[in-house]
């Protein structure tokens, strides 16, 4: 994974410290809006088909969630004081471009103050363990790459920050990389000669 550490700061002040007890309406509506948006940015934070594999596994998450100190959820506010305060977006991966991928990130909270976004309660459960009565309650994360570019094709949130003309070439690429894979026997040996030039 690639974790994404974010502090806001506001008068000179980080109001990260603050998330979820009402006292920061903020940096509440700050993370509400990557939540709201993270579906349709995904396909820019997990560029891969493999990248859809990590889900649920290996201490990465599958379901929209935030919680304090919990690393099964999307969002982790990990134990932390003062300057270090901070949100921990923990569904990126190493493969994405971090031009777009924050630009993506920091325009979705942005948003989410402009729009006065309101973030839900704190899921503090270990989602790896949980009963169903919890996870059914739960939307999950793209199950894959192509379902994630479904989401990013129909955004006006996306088009709006890398334009129409780089998302439809983004897609087309990402569209060609699927159908390779799929055609692919040897998956392993395809992501080695295709990403890493190993012959």
């Amino acid at each position: 994974g690639l974790h994404v550490n974010i502090s806001l700061m506001q008068d000179g002040r980080n109001i990260f410290k603050d998330i979820g007890t009402g006292s920061s309406s903020i940096a509440d509506s700050f993370i509400a809006g990557i939540l709201d948006r993270i579906s349709e940015i995904t396909a820019f934070l997990n560029p891969l088909p493999n990248s859809y594999e990590r889900f649920g596994e290996f201490e990465a998450p599958k379901y929209i969630s935030w919680s304090h100190q919990n690393r099964s959820q999307l969002i982790r506010i990990p134990a932390a004081v003062g300057e270090k305060t901070r949100m921990e977006l923990r569904s990126p991966d190493p493969s994405l471009n971090p031009y777009l991928a924050f630009a993506l990130i920091i325009s979705a909270g942005l948003d989410g103050i402009e729009e006065g976004a309101v973030l839900h309660a704190p899921v503090d459960e270990d989602l790896y363990t949980a009963d169903e009565s919890i996870i059914e309650k739960l939307v999950s994360l793209p199950e894959d790459l192509a379902t994630a570019l479904e989401m990013a094709e129909k955004s006006d949130f996306v088009k709006c920050i890398v334009g129409q003309e780089l998302l439809s070439k983004y897609i087309a690429v990402k569209r060609t990389e699927i159908s390779d894979f799929a055609d692919a026997v040897d998956k392993a040996s395809y992501y080695r000669n295709k990403y890493f030039n190993i012959i």
